[in-house]
């Protein structure tokens, strides 16, 4: 950990591990990505009632972004047992 982050952590607040902090960098980004591919690129998807995407696809993606903000969570949950922070 480096000092910056040891100074600030003096701090009331919520902290987390570097690698919790990319991962919820990453599951923005994946977001975003889906949000970006679920918008409609024509006219005719547009009024398609169907998605442009398939609902396994979307399902697996979702499934992803569960399993990493369960991650993300987790590292919460540890620092807090741990005792590191405690809550406001």
């Amino acid at each position: 950990m480096s000092d910056v982050v040891r100074g600030v952590q003096s701090q009331p607040g919520y902290y987390l591990p570097e690698g919790a902090q990319y991962r919820l960098q990453q599951l923005r980004d994946h977001m975003r990505f889906l949000a970006r591919l679920a918008q409609p690129r024509t006219q005719v998807e547009e009024q398609a009632r169907q998605p442009a995407i398939c609902m396994d696809e979307l399902a697996f993606c979702l499934e992803l972004l569960a399993e990493q903000v369960s991650r993300v969570l987790d590292d919460v949950e540890c620092t807090v047992i741990e005792g590191a922070h405690p809550l406001p």
